[in-house]
């Protein structure tokens, strides 16, 4: 009793927001050790409201392949329509020991003029 094998040829989705890429397509065992050999106690990722992130056990592949920021290096820029709540995310990974974030904002200044944005 043997059961063929199966090759996946693609995977599809009914609308990009049901979609698994770029976000849920994980990272290989192989594939994060190679990451952790960059020997940061600290990764971070900045993520566009777009992609989602849902894992929350084990790295995307997308991360993965970017590689480690420098630290102080992982830098966000995006763009909000006048009177929209703009949402962004921060992945973190710590792969040496657990994590316990604090975060503290500052405030949010515009480019253009350096005034307060409000």
């Amino acid at each position: 009793d043997s059961i063929p094998r199966a090759a996946v040829t693609g995977f599809q989705a009914r609308t990009e927001r049901d979609s698994f890429y770029p976000m849920e397509v994980a990272a290989t065992a192989a594939e994060v050790a190679s990451l952790r050999a960059s020997g940061r106690p600290l990764m971070v990722w900045p993520e566009d409201r777009i992609r989602p992130i849902r894992m929350t056990h084990t790295l995307p592949l997308l991360w993965v392949a970017a590689g480690a920021a420098p630290a102080n290096g992982s830098a966000y820029r995006g763009e909000a329509l006048r009177g929209e709540f703009f949402t962004f995310q921060i992945g973190a990974y710590a792969p040496q020991t657990s994590l316990a974030l604090h975060v503290r904002w500052t405030e949010l200044r515009g480019r253009r003029t350096g005034g307060v944005i409000d």
